[in-house]
């Protein structure tokens, strides 16, 4: 795996840690550029991170729907909505593997952003879906640039054993930012985001911040 040293740090890291799970998962930069590919997007799909990094995803996820019509492509709805933070519902599409088979894939999107709330990259976590259970309704979730909150204000509290500050915290430590630019944002100490942090790893019964940020990912739909 091999990320671009343009990249700011903790945005390189958050990309880093992502790569750490049992789900395939690959990230785009905001000219849809491949970035990030982890070992089990190889499994799935048979290309090697090295086949794909750099390359454009439309051309080598080559997506359809179940209809059969093309999902990837260059200015994909993804990326455009991302870019006006509107957060796109997971969804299930036909990806084409390096042996040109169309594998049914369930898929997650994560749009990570820049301290200055700009498109960083766009992951997607994605797993093997079964061709038997009812598809997922796509939908779009309009928030606020600046609300920590964007993309959760639909989800129903009893979803989420988090408070909504403790959500907020979650939120922004997916997006990479440090417990000093969390307490900047939220107005609070750096102090009050680490009890912060301890008590969401206690609440979801999880030991690393990868595991809530995956966790508060997949509860969102």
């Amino acid at each position: 795996m091999r990320l671009p040293t343009k990249l700011a740090r903790p945005i390189a890291n958050l990309l880093e840690q992502l790569t750490h799970t049992g789900d395939a998962v690959y990230a785009v930069d905001a000219h849809e550029c491949i970035i990030l590919w982890n070992q089990a997007a190889s499994s799935l799909l048979g290309y090697t991170s090295a086949e794909v990094l750099g390359k454009h995803c439309y051309e080598v996820i080559q997506a359809k729907d179940c209809d059969g019509n093309k999902v990837c492509q260059k200015h994909c709805s993804h990326m455009e909505h991302a870019k006006r933070y509107r957060w796109q519902s997971h969804q299930n599409f036909l990806a084409c593997s390096k042996s040109g088979e169309n594998v049914l894939v369930d898929v997650t999107t994560l749009s990570i952003l820049s301290p200055q709330r700009e498109l960083s990259a766009l992951v997607h976590i994605f797993r093997q879906a079964d061709p038997n259970a009812p598809a997922p309704q796509s939908s779009l979730q309009p928030a606020s640039p600046n609300g920590p909150m964007a993309g959760h204000r639909n989800v129903p509290a009893s979803t989420f054993p988090l408070s909504a500050r403790e959500m907020a915290v979650l939120l922004l430590m997916a997006e990479g930012l440090s417990p000093k630019e969390i307490a900047a944002q939220l107005f609070i100490s750096p102090v009050t985001v680490r009890n912060h942090r301890q008590n969401i790893l206690r609440k979801l019964d999880v030991h690393t911040r990868l595991e809530a940020i995956l966790w508060a990912i997949r509860r969102r739909d």
